[in-house]
């Protein structure tokens, strides 16, 4: 009876709850997940060729052992395969995340030395929903390269990572571009000119070497070196050495052209190559705005 008597008044305050719901509605973060802040660790090893019995012997053993002594450490899962090993820390909750995650990258540190010095890599990682790509673009082309589309790839991180909303940007299924230098062993051996040689003058010529400064009055001026190649030429004019009173050129010994690492897996869209890019969003942003934005 109160609300009918008083119908302009209900009704007002009826469009305030509205219009104060849709505002907080726009403002409230979005994201793909919950943004829970969860103690869970991973620690991953790869030593290629490794047989299980030996990664356990060798490394996951003296790791959990380590681990074990650690306070708040509520459980410890172990996945252990040929040349690979993953384990899963889940500590107590209510601890300082970060704190315990410089803890245990610590102790992995200082266990390196005790562990075979050949392993591939050793990384520790912690678990967040901010690492979870809320968008992922693939730049396509059946006829560029994979440098090509890697440099696509660059522009388009370089016109993302500005936004305010953008945490990251990643690229992902790039292979590393290298330079492949095929030697000739009988042209090395005819003019005398052993493998050692040809390595350390190209380890030493491709380096910058700051050479200090130089006072000239008011004046002062830095020196460097400008050993780095930038150019296949470049590196094919290298002087290796002499031979009967003839510079030796690296173009003289060797075929030399740019290829790319050696990969197990690459990037396809719909069955054509693909550079992918992955976004991630900062924590507290609205996905539907970030979204809109790219």
């Amino acid at each position: 009876k109160i609300a009918i008597q008083n119908a302009q008044i209900v009704f007002i305050e009826v469009l305030i709850a509205l219009f104060a719901g849709y505002r907080s509605y726009q403002s409230m973060p979005k994201s793909e997940d919950p943004a829970l802040s969860l103690p869970n660790y991973s620690v991953v090893a790869v030593y290629p060729g490794t047989t299980v019995e030996d990664m356990e012997e060798l490394i996951v053993n003296p790791i959990e052992d380590e681990l074990y002594a650690l306070e708040d450490i509520e459980t410890i899962r172990t996945r252990v395969e040929e040349g690979i090993m993953i384990l899963q820390v889940e500590g107590t909750l209510g601890i300082d995340i970060d704190d315990k995650y410089d803890e245990i990258s610590n102790l992995i540190t200082e266990l390196e030395s005790d562990l075979p010095e050949d392993i591939f890599s050793l990384e520790v990682g912690k678990a967040s929903p901010e690492d979870i790509a809320i968008v992922q673009l693939a730049v396509v082309s059946e006829q560029a390269t994979y440098a090509q589309l890697e440099q696509e790839a660059e522009r388009l991180e370089l016109a993302i990572k500005p936004l305010p909303s953008i945490r990251d940007v990643e690229l992902v299924a790039c292979p590393e571009q290298e330079i492949h230098i095929e030697l000739d062993l009988d042209k090395m051996a005819l003019r005398n000119i052993s493998l050692n040689q040809l390595i350390g003058t190209l380890l030493s010529n491709n380096q910058n070497i700051p050479g200090g400064d130089v006072d000239a009055g008011a004046k002062s001026l830095s020196i460097q070196t400008t050993g780095s190649y930038k150019t296949l030429e470049e590196l094919a004019q290298t002087v290796i050495g002499n031979f009967q009173d003839r510079v030796v050129l690296l173009g003289d010994l060797a075929k030399i052209d740019f290829a790319y690492e050696a990969t197990k897996w690459a990037g396809r869209f719909n069955g054509t190559p693909a550079v992918y890019v992955n976004i991630t969003q900062k924590k507290g942003e609205n996905i539907l705005t970030t979204t809109q934005t790219l």
